[in-house]
């Protein structure tokens, strides 16, 4: 009778040893997936960061006539960046550089009688969460910007007539 109960005991022990592995599994598996649905916020984060940098650089071309600045010689890149800080931590910071790309704005495709110019903008917009030394994440969308002429009658209040839609956007998430 007794070596029985030392079986027993020693199976119960087996038992709990093995419930006990699979249940740590378990809690390992869960914390990945939650890094995991972390990092995603941060992807989805830093694309709302990318597509705020296309959306202020297409107001700024439509509303500012000065908008990109005079180019030096041989210059057609413009680039400015802006930071969004909504937390002391720097790890919760967000920033987007735009490079706004004028080669081929005012391009001659043909030649005379038949005109037909380029007229359009390049612009990339490369959205980062975190410190821009050492990113979270970052997303990278670059777009093509309509530059022809409207032909709309000027609106009320605004100092220019040039409307910009997007003929093309390309996105890329960033390692």
């Amino acid at each position: 009778m007794k070596p029985r109960r030392g079986i027993l005991l020693v199976t119960a022990l087996m038992v709990c040893i093995v419930l006990l592995l699979i249940g740590m599994g378990l809690l390992g598996s869960q914390a990945s997936r939650y890094e995991a649905a972390r990092q995603s916020t941060y992807i989805s984060q830093a694309r709302q960061l990318a597509l705020a940098g296309l959306e202020d650089a297409r107001v700024k071309l439509e509303l500012d006539i000065h908008f990109p600045p005079p180019p030096g010689p041989q210059q057609d890149l413009f680039s400015y960046s802006e930071t969004l800080v909504t937390d002391p931590d720097p790890n919760r910071w967000g920033t987007y550089t735009v490079v706004v790309d004028m080669t081929y704005a005012n391009d001659i495709l043909y030649p005379p009688p038949t005109v037909t110019t380029g007229h359009y903008i390049a612009v990339t917009s490369v959205g980062t969460v975190g410190p821009t030394v050492k990113p979270i994440a970052q997303y990278r969308l670059r777009a093509e910007i309509d530059n022809q002429p409207s032909g709309r009658p000027p609106v009320a209040g605004l100092t220019t007539n040039r409307f910009f839609r997007y003929t093309h956007i390309e996105d890329e998430e960033m390692p």
